[in-house]
C-alpha cells in the first residue's frame, strides 16, 4: 500500500522504531514534498538510511533532530536533497568531523566551548555556503545556548540568518 496523494508527513520516533519509520516514508516517497520527524535525535547513519530513501524524490521541506551537526551532515543532506528550499534542525552538539564525538563539560549538558568554535572555524565555510542563499536553514539546539548563539552571531554577521 503507498499513500500516493501524500505530500506532508509528520512521524514521531519517541514510541516508533526508526524501521517503522522508513518504512512509512518509503510508502509515500514520490509524492513527498515535506517530512517532520520528531522525537528522537538521529545519529549521522539514521539520517543517512532515511536520506537513502528519498534520495531523488520532490522534498522541499526538511524537519529532523541530529545528535551531532557536522559539515559531513551538511554535505549528505545536499547531496541527497537537491531541491530542499528549507531545513530545520534541533541539534544536540556539534563537531568539525563526524568521526570526533562531542565532548560535555563534566556532568552537564553544556557542550566544551572549544569543540564549537573548533565547529564555526572549520566546519564554517561548508556548513554556511549555501550558494545563492536559496536555502533557508532553522537552528535549534538542545539546552546549547553557546551552540546557537556562536551560530546565529555568524549568520547574522553575513546576513544569511534567516528572518
Amino acid at each position: 500500500m503507498t499513500f500516493s496523494s501524500l505530500h506532508t508527513l509528520n512521524v514521531g520516533t519517541s514510541f516508533i522504531p526508526l524501521d517503522v519509520v522508513t518504512l512509512c516514508i518509503r510508502q509515500c516517497t514520490d509524492t513527498l514534498t515535506t517530512l517532520d520527524i520528531a522525537g528522537e535525535y538521529l545519529s549521522f547513519e539514521v539520517v543517512q538510511d532515511v536520506l537513502r530513501t528519498i534520495a531523488g524524490r520532490p522534498l522541499r521541506n526538511l524537519n529532523i533532530g541530529v545528535t551531532c551537526l557536522s559539515p559531513q551532515l551538511v554535505d549528505l543532506l545536499a547531496e541527497h536533497l537537491p531541491v530542499l528550499t528549507k531545513l530545520s534542525l534541533r541539534i544536540r552538539a556539534v563537531s568539525a568531523d563526524r568521526h570526533e564525538p562531542p565532548m560535555f563539560i563534566g556532568a552537564s549538558l553544556m557542550q566544551k566551548q572549544s569543540q564549537v568554535e573548533r565547529f564555526r572555524r572549520d566546519g564554517h565555510p561548508r556548513v554556511w555556503g549555501v550558494p545563492g542563499g536559496r536555502v533557508k536553514v532553522y537552528l535549534q539546539a538542545a539546552v546549547l545556548s553557546s551552540v546557537v548563539d556562536i551560530l546565529h552571531d555568524s549568520l547574522e554577521t553575513e546576513g544569511r540568518f534567516p528572518e
